[in-house]
């Protein structure tokens, strides 16, 4: 009798230990199943993400950099202050310079900075209408830069965007 009272007490307990490791195996399996559902979700939203460069502009003597870039994905990009700049450019022909440039609201951004000059519907002529202040696919972006110290002239020079998503577009640019 006594031993079958001990028997009970282990397969209790060996019971209890294997539904805890199942419980636990199912948790698992419900959190990897939904990292990889976010995981497809991002994925899809980057294959679907698509802009590139439509020109550039170096003026204000080599101080300040426009580029004009266009959406032509299929999803609407905006959060622009987790956008990443970064610029590769000469000072003189043989200082070369690498700046990341951090995102400011205004207009008229102050050194190493960048900001979005406007949206428009077709360069620099219609403002955009619909959602203002997110890039909607089909509009055109103005993004505008001041460099501290100036781009030198007669150099060749990169900047690359990146989208919160990590979407990149890289222009080459010359003073």
């Amino acid at each position: 009798m006594e031993n079958a009272i001990i028997s009970l007490l282990v397969l209790a307990i060996v019971v209890g230990g294997v539904l805890m490791l199942v419980g636990g195996s199912f948790s698992s399996v419900d959190a990897l199943s939904q990292s990889w559902k976010e995981m497809e979700a991002t994925s899809n939203e980057i294959m679907r993400t698509s802009i590139k460069d439509i020109g550039y502009e170096v003026w204000d003597n080599g101080k300040r950099l426009n580029v004009t870039l266009e959406n032509d994905g299929e999803v609407a990009l905006r959060d622009f202050e987790q956008w990443e700049v970064t610029v590769e450019y000469y000072k003189e022909a043989d200082d070369y310079r690498i700046r990341w440039f951090a995102y400011d609201e205004d207009y008229r951004p102050n050194g190493n900075q960048w900001t979005v000059k406007g949206i428009y519907l077709v360069a620099e002529t219609d403002p955009e209408i619909f959602e203002p202040g997110i890039f909607n696919p089909g509009e055109q972006m103005v993004v505008s830069m001041k460099f501290s110290p100036y781009v030198g002239i007669g150099t060749t020079n990169r900047v690359t965007i990146a989208t919160e998503n990590g979407v990149t577009v890289s222009t080459i640019f010359q003073r």
